[in-house]
């Protein structure tokens, strides 16, 4: 490393005179990735020597006794501390004493070190179909090497096209998955005064998601948890689609729901039915990003596809859910057509790349609007069950309860009736039939959810 900066070290060599005929030549050699060092020879004068360095403070102007070495008027002399010790101060003074008190002095300035942070972002072209990665950089006078995936060093510019200042683009083809990107600042040196560029961190890791231009706006991942479809453990059960009870068409549309920024009527493959084990679907939800600034705004909804372990599909079967709106900060809500809805306490960022936000209603115990807004399970927490009518309340008595339409679904006057293969909001439990009374009933989660002990209480909705 040394040596590759010896031209550097000849461009900043300085002659000072000093007394008794002695006389000093000294060139600091800089580097991104060590400290500087002083090249000092010295002429004359009386073995053995001193020398004495000092830096001036680039705001104060005043002068510092850096560090003394004795006997060693040749060779390399590193200055101790960092680059950053130095790269703030644009002056620096050696003195050499020798055995006598003769004394030669030097001064020179430094060059400027700027230390640069390349920070990669991932875009997606939406007309031909293809994501890539773009950083921003710096170009050195000599132009940058670039390494990718380990592989050699590169021209940056035979790579690498510029799409705004500061901004390239890389032109190549990456498959999706994680890379790393190294920057190197070999040839990054200018003369004094000039800027070199430092990169800082040498190696940069980014992941490149598996997107397409249908994923143009923001991506992100969910999980969510359903009070009526999990009686005990951590996994939901999918008896509805066991039973072949799931439609493939949205439903709440059907339901009075309006959705914002996407039509009605959405459907999916029937081959996602056909998936199984935790990963099999429960049921329809719909999501809904609100506005940051204002959270009963709904800025864009759809309707998406919750499996056995909580996780949430998009109805083009990604893991992720992709919403054709500006990358930014919104309010996430989740909705079921007989559980209580859940909104985030505060506005999530959502970018382009799903990775980088997961909003989990499942797992996290707290972060979620209003006052209990979820019930806990064991380890899940989960959408409060038995809004059979789906109105945005819970009630046992009283007008509107969600008790008496499952009695009327299953006869009325005949309560042990069971009504069996369904797909509809009065089987809160989620098991494909309507009961009113007897073992897995309908009525009974109804009574839990207000409370148990107080039939008349009701348990609200928590969305603005």
């Amino acid at each position: 490393m040394k040596q590759a900066f010896m031209l550097l070290a000849a461009v900043l060599v300085t002659t000072a005179h000093g007394q008794c005929g002695m006389t000093t030549y000294v060139g600091i050699i800089q580097g991104c990735h060590f400290a500087p060092q002083a090249n000092v020879s010295t002429n004359g004068g009386t073995p053995p020597y001193t020398i004495q360095v000092e830096k001036r403070n680039a705001i104060t102007l005043a002068w510092s006794n850096v560090f003394t070495v004795s006997n060693d008027a040749d060779g390399f002399v590193e200055m101790p501390g960092s680059l950053h010790d130095w790269d703030d101060t644009d002056r620096a003074r050696a003195t050499v004493t020798d055995a006598v008190n003769c004394v030669a002095t030097w001064t020179e300035s430094f060059g400027t070190y700027v230390h640069f942070s390349p920070v990669p972002s991932v875009s997606i072209d939406c007309v031909a179909g293809t994501s890539s990665i773009s950083i921003n950089t710096q170009l050195c006078p000599n132009g940058n090497l670039f390494s990718l995936d380990g592989g050699p060093l590169q021209n940056f510019l035979s790579y690498w096209s510029s799409t705004s200042p500061g901004t390239y683009r890389y032109n190549g083809v990456l498959s999706p998955g994680t890379h790393s990107l190294v920057m190197s600042d070999t040839f990054c040196s200018s003369a004094p005064a000039s800027p070199t560029y430092c990169y800082e961190p040498t190696s940069i890791s980014f992941a490149l998601p598996a997107i397409s231009a249908g994923d143009c706006g923001v991506n992100f991942r969910v999980r969510a948890g359903l009070d009526g479809a999990l009686p005990t453990g951590t996994i939901m059960n999918d008896a509805l689609r066991t039973a072949g009870l799931l439609p493939a068409t949205e439903p709440y549309s059907a339901l009075g729901y309006a959705y914002v920024g996407q039509a009605p009527g959405a459907t999916v493959s029937p081959s996602l039915f056909g998936i199984t084990g935790n990963d099999a679907i429960v049921d329809w939800v719909v999501l809904e990003l609100r506005s940051a600034s204002t959270p009963t705004t709904v800025v864009h909804s759809k309707a998406a596809l919750l499996q056995r372990d909580g996780d949430v599909m998009d109805t083009d079967g990604d893991e992720y859910i992709n919403m054709p709106v500006s990358p930014g900060s919104y309010y996430l809500a989740i909705r079921h057509r007989n559980h209580l809805g859940v909104m985030t306490s505060n506005s999530r960022a959502l970018t382009l790349n799903p990775t980088s936000a997961m909003v989990d209603f499942y797992g996290a115990n707290s972060g979620f609007w209003g006052t209990a807004p979820r019930v806990q399970r064991g380890t899940v927490w989960c959408m409060w069950t038995g809004d059979a009518n789906s109105d945005g309340t819970v009630k046992y008595t009283g007008p509107n309860n969600d008790r008496d339409p499952i009695l009327v679904a299953i006869g009325g006057s005949t309560p042990t009736n069971v009504v069996s293969g369904v797909y509809s909001t009065l089987d809160v439990n989620m098991d494909g039939q309507i009961k009113y009374i007897g073992a897995n009933n309908d009525r009974d989660p109804i009574l839990t959810t207000v409370g148990g002990s107080t039939p008349n209480a009701v348990r609200v909705q928590q969305l603005p």
